[in-house]
C-alpha cells in the first residue's frame, strides 16, 4: 500500500445533481478556468484580499492569484531551490516537443518564486494517454507506473505538481516513479481536490488531503 499525502487548495464535488450549493458552482467554475475551459458564469474568490467577481473579462486575476498562492505556499514548506515537476497531461507525451498545460501553470509558479527553483520537464507519458473521468483509461497505479517515463535528470529536491487529485493513483505513481530512479522527492501538491460523494465543499484553502494507493503486489501480499 503507497500513501500519499498531497497538499490541496480547493475542494471540488463532482457528484452529477440538481440542487447544487453555490459554493460547489463556484468550484466547478474554478476547475474550468484551471483546466482551460469555457468560463460560462461567474465565482467570487479573494484577490489580494478583496473578494472579487471573477468573469470572462478578468479571469486573468484568478489565475495569476493561484500561480502567487502556489508560489507562496511551497516556499514556506520548501524555503531552498526546488524542481516543481508537473503531472503531464494526456498529451505529454515522451519525445514530442510540446507543452503541455500542468507544465505552463508549473512555470509561472515558479517563476514567482524567485529562489533558485526550476520547473522541470522530469516525466512524460510513453504514448498519449485518454482522459479517466471519461473513463477513457483506467485509475490504476501500476497502469501509470507502467506508462511515465523519466525524461530528464537533476540534482534538486522534487515537489510534484498537478491540477487535480482524485484517487490519487497518478500521483502516486509519479512519486514512486522518481522516487524509484533515485530522486528525493520532498512534496505533492494540487489545486483541487475531488471530495468523496456526499462530503461537503467548504471554501478554498489549504489542505493536507491523504489517499492509500494498491498496487498489484499488495493485492498479491495481502493474499499470502
Amino acid at each position: 500500500m503507497t500513501d500519499i499525502a498531497v497538499t490541496c487548495l480547493i475542494p471540488y464535488n463532482a457528484e452529477h445533481k440538481e440542487n447544487r450549493p453555490q459554493i460547489e458552482w463556484e468550484a466547478i467554475h474554478m476547475k474550468r478556468v484551471v483546466k482551460a475551459e469555457p468560463l460560462n458564469g461567474s465565482f467570487n474568490f479573494w484577490i489580494n484580499g478583496v473578494y472579487t467577481k471573477i468573469n470572462n473579462h478578468n479571469v486573468g486575476l484568478f489565475q495569476s492569484e493561484i500561480n502567487k498562492l502556489f508560489a507562496a505556499k511551497i516556499l514556506a514548506d520548501h524555503p531552498y531551490p526546488v524542481a516543481v515537476v508537473p503531472i503531464p497531461n494526456g498529451d505529454g507525451v515522451l519525445g514530442q516537443n510540446n507543452v503541455f498545460r500542468t507544465f505552463r501553470i508549473a512555470t509561472t509558479i515558479v517563476n514567482r518564486m524567485g529562489n533558485g527553483s526550476i520547473c522541470l520537464d522530469l516525466l512524460r507519458w510513453n504514448v498519449a494517454q485518454g482522459k479517466s473521468h471519461l473513463k477513457q483509461r483506467a485509475r490504476r497505479v501500476d497502469d501509470h507506473l507502467a506508462a511515465l517515463r523519466i525524461n530528464g535528470t537533476t540534482n534538486l529536491p522534487v515537489v510534484i505538481f498537478d491540477d487535480f487529485l482524485t484517487t490519487g493513483s497518478q500521483m502516486a505513481a509519479a512519486k514512486l516513479k522518481l522516487e524509484d530512479a533515485g530522486y528525493n522527492v520532498v512534496g505533492c501538491y494540487t489545486v483541487f481536490e475531488r471530495l468523496d460523494a456526499g462530503a461537503a465543499v467548504n471554501p478554498p484553502g489549504w489542505k493536507i488531503a491523504t489517499r492509500s494507493v494498491m498496487q498489484i503486489a499488495d493485492f498479491f501480499a495481502d493474499l499470502g
